[in-house]
């Protein structure tokens, strides 16, 4: 299982993404530390997160999906759930 850092951009308050949500919290782990930022844990590798997320949101969303090699990270200001 890799964790990936998702970032969306996204045009309407993500309150409005509710199947962007849901599709993010079937990963194995999830958390959200910030408004339209998540780190999933998963067996899914990157494109299929792209692509599940891609459709998901509207075309003008953007969205970057990066792997977290390291173990080792840090947050500052960040609630714990």
């Amino acid at each position: 299982m890799k964790t990936y850092l998702i970032i969306c951009q996204l045009g309407f308050p993500e309150e409005t993404y509710t199947k962007l949500v849901a599709y993010l919290k079937t990963a194995t782990y999830w958390a959200r530390p910030m408004t339209s930022t998540w780190l999933i844990k998963t067996t899914r590798d990157v494109a299929k997160i792209r692509d599940g997320v891609r459709e998901r949101i509207n075309s003008t969303d953007k969205v970057l999906v990066i792997a977290v090699p390291n173990k080792d990270w840090a947050t500052s200001n960040v609630a714990k759930a």
